[in-house]
């Protein structure tokens, strides 16, 4: 007969602001928390929805967001657009083969990334393909922006990208030639931030000097000038940078935010010693490091939203030149590292201790119902019964109870030298006529403590009724369900099991190769459950120690084992981020829980087993409820089969991809050589007949006779305008010398060449005036010259003009003939 189980799926985040950014809009903060978003508002501090894309459990890097557009890149390469509306996803790209470290809308319709993949792309999101790539820079892409330039001798604005990456350039690119227009390749270190402001880039390199660039649009050509240079407070790497009303401000990896501020308030401009525009102004520190920040003017007030690594947005204000402390808000949950998560008896609340607070968590709503400070850091829990107490240790030795619905310590006593590494109780123990809590620290002391009524100070207190000690340091402890027995997981890779009474070792489980870190009972008391170092699982019988089966789990350290009351199922946590889930009776894997992206370091299961949570490393709580479908293990095997083999193949097919691509690359890199080869053999032959000209003229001025051979008989002027009229002018431009470029401008200047090759005069002209500054003319001459060719050729396009309009004259009035007289006339 197969057996079926029920499933459970993920449903919520408990505790959770923030771990990894986010952004401000309109007072709701759209943050990220391992491959989750979240929407809070600021305002009234609660979150309004969780964003979850289904299979999707990949660390999410980088989100921008356009109107009710949001695009999430992903640390494999995925970008996924999501509707806010229709809380639907749109579409997913793929063309990136690494980590997404910039996103960028340059409208709603199209988005711009950067990756580690040294590639830019940029998205067309109405068709949802990729519209084009920008292939330039050899290293990750750090920095992406929008510049807005006006070419006002053109009476037009536009848009232009900017990128930054590790090679230590700077590009701008257009987006209507697909190419990079201007590169800056001064910088001495890797490009680490960039910002814009209007039309002045700051560009911060691995250093401690923020460069200051001023871009110009001249007749469609891209200049940009070197401003200055701000040397900064710190050498510390920086990694965002920002300017706003008038303030530049530079987050770097010293949890700081350095601030700089125009001097006497004034805007951005041209100085020759830019250091005294921008000068320091003041540092804005936290404790924690600060991941992103936002600042955003309000009412003339700069407000700073600071999002932090450990689950926390700070709001701080700028007034003038300091930080006003009085108005910060700190928004926040769990803070600090996840030490252990319980339940209480009826499942209703949630018990989490983290760093030095303790937070209790409504289970149907996920809300905080309260929060309790402590001077040191909490390391143990545990919940006592009826849900009215509980007591938690810290790391100095002290013993804490505590009134949950009060939320304040009642009592508190040290009991220990050291750290409480766990504490636990059962309410029926025969041994010590009933409740009893048993606190084990970790240098082999264990103590056993009642509760009592102290009648004098009308309140309940606890003491130390008894005390043993180990032979071994103690990693944790449980007592058995029916209260005979307790057992402790220590250093020497045993589990001991002893009696309550009378406190003799019952038995020794043996077996593992490394220290056993965790165990459980099932609730039958007849298997227990143990885990460690060693990566393995071991079921024991609890009647003669025997091992019955041992389970090669989990690819690292496991962490926690919890047990499934009134059954033999069992959860097992890992330093792998992965959860499983085991039947104890037939030692097979049910279901496998990949959502976590940190190690387990807590977990807790329901009374009646229909919900379970985990606690990562990086402060994310889980929670997972039981599902109604059944589910089976042969066909859990199969996905799990099938999704490792999806995974292998996608492996490949990106290493495939990128060999593609590289090949495709080289192609077309051998390609535009070929073709610049050409390009310059072509070069290089007007530039010989230019040359022969040249000669030629100078024989003439001479008084002597040329040869007339150089040009096979044809005139001067024609040969060199007939091998002109299927070469690359501009390439001819870009490689012409100053005295070849007179050359031409002679010949350009005959009778005959204004009157055949009109059109090639004008292009040629066109390039002459956009390249003047590079060819360096000083000669007034020479630009007369050029001035009065373009006068003559004015002259004939005119003359043309009126010839051509003199004819269309005529073709109308016999077209109206024949209008007239179409009686006379068969069409066929």
């Amino acid at each position: 007969m197969v057996k079926a189980y029920f499933g459970y799926k993920f449903e919520t985040l408990f505790g959770s602001i923030g771990n990894n950014g986010g952004v401000i809009i309109n007072d709701i903060a759209y943050t990220i928390v391992d491959q989750y978003l979240l929407l809070l508002n600021i305002k009234t501090q609660e979150i309004i929805q969780q964003i979850v894309i289904e299979g999707k459990n990949i660390k999410t890097t980088k989100i921008a967001i356009k109107d009710n557009t949001l695009a999430i890149g992903y640390h494999d390469g995925e970008i996924v657009i999501y509707n806010l509306i229709d809380n639907e996803i749109q579409c997913r790209f793929f063309n990136h083969q690494s980590e997404i470290t910039q996103l960028v809308f340059l409208s709603e319709a199209v988005l711009i990334s950067g990756s580690c993949d040294t590639s830019i792309i940029v998205w067309d999101l109405a068709d949802q393909q990729l519209q084009f790539r920008l292939i330039g820079h050899s290293n990750q892409i750090t920095a992406l922006d929008i510049i807005s330039l006006e070419d006002q001798s053109l009476a037009i604005t536009q848009q232009f990208i900017v990128s930054g990456s590790k090679d230590g350039l700077v590009k701008i690119w257009d987006l209507n030639l697909e190419c990079s227009i201007a590169t800056l390749s001064s910088m001495h270190s890797e490009v680490t931030c960039l910002c814009v402001y209007e039309n002045y880039l700051l560009i911060c390199t691995n250093s401690d000097e923020v460069l200051i660039k001023s871009c110009q649009l001249i007749s469609g050509k891209c200049q940009i000038d070197n401003d200055g240079i701000i040397k900064r407070q710190s050498f510390i790497r920086a990694v965002q940078c920002q300017y706003v009303q008038q303030k530049l401000l530079i987050l770097n990896n010293e949890k700081k935010i350095e601030v700089y501020k125009s001097k006497q308030g004034k805007k951005l401009q041209k100085a020759e010693n830019f250091s005294q525009s921008l000068i320091y102004s003041t540092v804005i520190s936290q404790l924690n490091k600060i991941v992103y920040f936002q600042a955003i003017v309000f009412k003339n007030l700069l407000k700073i939203y600071i999002f932090t690594s450990d689950n926390q947005i700070v709001i701080k204000e700028l007034n003038n030149d300091n930080v006003d402390e009085n108005n910060n808000i700190s928004i926040s949950q769990i803070t600090g590292q996840i030490k252990q998560i319980k339940l209480t008896q009826n499942d209703h609340k949630l018990v989490v201790i983290a760093s030095n607070k303790c937070y209790q968590f409504d289970n149907e709503t996920a809300q905080q119902v309260n929060c309790l400070n402590n001077t040191s850091n909490l390391t143990s829990l545990c919940i006592l019964p009826k849900n009215k107490y509980f007591m938690v240790g810290d790391e100095q030795g002290t013993l804490y109870l505590v009134d949950m619905n009060q939320n304040e310590i009642v009592f508190e006593q040290k009991t220990h030298n050291s750290n409480i590494n766990s504490i636990e109780c059962h309410e029926n123990c025969k041994a010590f006529n009933g409740l009893v809590i048993m606190t084990t620290e970790i240098d082999k002391k264990v103590n056993f403590v009642e509760l009592f009524f102290n009648k004098t100070q009308k309140c309940l207190e606890f003491q130390v009724v008894n005390t043993i000690y180990l032979k071994e340091n103690i990693r944790s402890a449980q007592f058995s369900y029916d209260g005979n027995y307790y057992a402790f997981a220590q250093m020497n890779n045993i589990v001991s099991i002893y009696y309550c009474d009378s406190h003799k070792l019952y038995l020794e489980l043996y077996g593992h190769s490394l220290p056993v870190l965790t165990f459980a009972y099932t609730s039958d008391d007849t298997i227990v459950i143990s885990a460690g170092a060693d990566k393995s699982i071991k079921l024991w019988a609890t009647d003669f120690g025997n091992c019955k089966k041992t389970l090669k789990a989990h690819t690292a350290e496991v962490i926690q084992i919890k047990t499934v009351n009134d059954t033999h199922y069992f959860f097992s946590g890992c330093k792998d981020n992965i959860i499983k889930y085991w039947d104890g009776d037939t030692y097979q894997l049910i279901l496998q829980f990949n959502e976590a992206l940190a190690g387990i370091q807590s977990m807790v299961v329901g009374c009646i087993g229909d919900l379970f949570y985990s606690a990562t490393k990086n402060g994310v709580i889980r929670k997972y409820v039981q599902t109604k479908e059944q589910i089976f293990v042969s066909e859990e095997e199969e996905k799990r089969l099938q999704e490792s083999l999806m995974q292998e193949l996608q492996n490949k097919n990106k290493q495939q991809t990128g060999f593609d691509q590289g090949l495709d690359q080289v192609k077309k890199d051998l390609t535009l050589v070929q073709i610049g080869q050409q390009k310059l053999l072509e070069t290089e032959q007007l530039m010989d007949i230019l040359e022969k000209i040249k000669q030629y003229r100078e024989t003439i001025d001479q008084g002597e006779i040329p040869n007339e051979d150089l040009f096979y008989n044809k005139n001067v002027t024609e040969y060199l305008f007939d091998n002109l009229q299927n070469s690359d002018l501009s390439s001819l431009m870009k490689f012409l010398h100053h005295q070849h470029l007179v050359t031409l401008i002679d010949e350009m200047n005959q009778d005959i060449a204004l009157k055949q090759y009109p059109i090639i005069i004008n292009k040629l002209i066109t390039y002459i005036f956009n390249k003047v500054d590079g060819f360096g003319f000083n000669s007034h001459e020479i630009m007369m010259k050029v001035i009065n060719i373009r006068t003559q050729l004015q002259i004939y396009f005119k003359k043309e003009k009126k010839i051509a309009g003199y004819n269309l004259d005529i073709l109308n009035l016999m077209i109206q003939d024949i209008s007239k007289n179409q009686d006379d006339f068969v069409f066929e």
